[in-house]
């Protein structure tokens, strides 16, 4: 008994006690007083941080690097229509842009266009029989005319586009395509609705 009070010094009683907290869970007492700012990339183990980890909606856009997010780190089927804003997606952003029309109408022998079937073309002059010239609000790089089913197989149409090799036939300059219909019967031109549809 006298050998244990001798040792049962001061220093021996604290270091104990010490030994005790810590084994006991003071550390979790000493987490919660850390300074701020003291955790940085360097102290986190790696994969540390995971998935459930994050609080929701903790990670906004703000934080997310320019091109961190790439398609091999997208889950298939994570985005989907309700996910994209109105607007972020346009022709340029498509692979595939170039095959999409751009412009379509159905044009009348007058060369007024049906506005509930027609996107991005106005309506036509018509500087002689037959002919019709469009002015586009883009440089068209293709364009395509059929001749509305009328129950006649001789109104035939075709197609020219500015800066071409053929160029254009009866439209002034300015024009972007001109359309002229063609009676196959009578071997003239002739005023026939029609559908055109440019890219």
């Amino acid at each position: 008994m006298k050998r244990l009070r001798k040792r049962l010094t001061y220093a021996n009683v604290m270091s104990s006690i010490a030994v005790f907290l810590i084994l006991g869970g003071a550390t979790a007492f000493a987490a919660d007083k850390l300074a701020k700012n003291s955790v940085g990339t360097k102290q986190l183990k790696n994969n540390a941080v995971t998935t459930k980890k994050i609080k929701n909606n903790a990670v906004t856009a703000g934080k997310i690097k320019n091109g961190a997010v790439t398609n091999g780190k997208l889950g298939e089927g994570a985005v989907t229509g309700n996910k994209i804003a109105a607007g972020t997606i346009g022709r340029g952003n498509l692979a595939e842009s170039k095959l999409l029309p751009r412009a379509f109408a159905l044009v009348n022998f007058n060369g007024k266009v049906e506005s509930g079937f027609t996107e991005g073309i106005p309506d036509a002059t018509t500087p002689v029989e037959g002919t019709y010239c469009f002015d586009l609000a883009f440089t068209p790089v293709h364009a395509q005319a059929t001749g509305e089913a009328d129950g006649e197989g001789n109104d035939m149409p075709s197609v020219s586009l500015a800066g071409t090799e053929t160029g254009l036939i009866s439209c002034p300059a300015g024009t972007d395509v001109e359309v002229e219909m063609w009676d196959t019967g009578f071997d003239e031109e002739t005023e026939e609705e029609f559908f055109l549809v440019v890219w």
